[in-house]
């Protein structure tokens, strides 16, 4: 389950509709999160009426202890605060079903997780990539529905891809198709919708609901075409061919993950992570 606010996102441990934890600074970020004796707890009030909430549709009101919370600040700054004694300045929210975190694609040919550079330099355009990873890349998505409301991820249903960077920048990154049919990682806010942020995710066979493990490929709403890398180091996606999935390149499909179990290793270089970097030789013992 997942809050929104403005421009913020939050992950909700309990999904109760009464009351639920939230991992500490809530909605600056959405980190690894905090064990549930160290989480803040808050009670939800419907923002009118009494009952049951209506996830889809209901506003609500966030309390901690007889304080309520809103939204100070903008952009980067943006902070949760729960200081107001009444609902006069608390910022309304939404538990619509439409975001689902924690999702890595992993291309077939290059066998490694694909995502946005948040730090290109030299004016280059912040390619999403399939190669070796490297600084600054970041794998770990967050899958958000274009149709609010559905409890899982059908195959095919139109989404956007994104990723949150809260190592230097706190920015909020896009994945989107550009004039060149390349896939970019494109840090902006998150509530403006672009028709180029839009992709398919497909399975190769079959339908339904995508799993855990599904053989999938990614379809640009913008192009109409498949997405993908022709080389294990190629250094861009590219949205540039006709279907159908089975009929595809194996560097035009993916391994789609999303069970935190399945999910590739990570080596912490801040809250995003990279998977490249060798082992550190264990210490030897001194001699002579």
């Amino acid at each position: 389950m997942y809050v929104y606010g403005n421009r913020s996102t939050a992950a909700c441990s309990d999904p109760s509709p009464i009351a639920c934890s939230v991992a500490y600074r809530l909605f600056r970020r959405l980190g690894p999160g905090v064990a549930e004796g160290q989480a803040t707890r808050f009670t939800i009030e419907k923002e009118s009426g009494t009952g049951v909430i209506n996830l889809a549709t209901d506003g609500v009101y966030l309390k901690v202890g007889s304080r309520y919370c809103g939204l100070q600040g903008s952009g980067h700054g943006q902070q949760l605060v729960c200081t107001f004694g009444s609902r006069s300045g608390a910022t309304v929210f939404q538990f619509p079903a439409s975001n689902y975190a924690s999702v890595q694609l992993v291309n077939a040919l290059s066998n490694n997780t694909c995502g946005g550079d948040f730090y290109a330099m030299y004016n280059n355009p912040p390619l999403v990539t399939c190669r070796t990873p490297f600084t600054g890349i970041a794998p770990n998505l967050t899958v958000a529905l274009r149709t609010p409301g559905s409890p899982a991820i059908s195959a095919g249903a139109e989404v956007a891809l994104k990723v949150h960077e809260d190592l230097y920048t706190y920015n909020v990154g896009v994945w989107k198709t550009d004039a060149n049919k390349r896939v970019i990682s494109d840090s902006i806010d998150p509530s403006t919708k672009s028709p180029a942020q839009w992709f398919s995710v497909l399975p190769v066979s079959g339908g339904g609901p995508l799993a855990n493990g599904a053989a999938v490929a990614l379809r640009s709403s913008a192009t109409g075409q498949f997405c993908g890398v022709s080389g294990r180091e190629q250094p861009a996606m590219m949205c540039d061919r006709a279907g159908p999935p089975a009929s595809l390149p194996i560097g035009y499909r993916y391994t789609y993950l999303s069970s935190p179990a399945s999910l590739r290793p990570w080596r912490p270089l801040g809250p995003h992570y990279v998977d490249s970097f060798p082992p550190t030789p264990a210490p030897r013992a001194k001699t002579g």
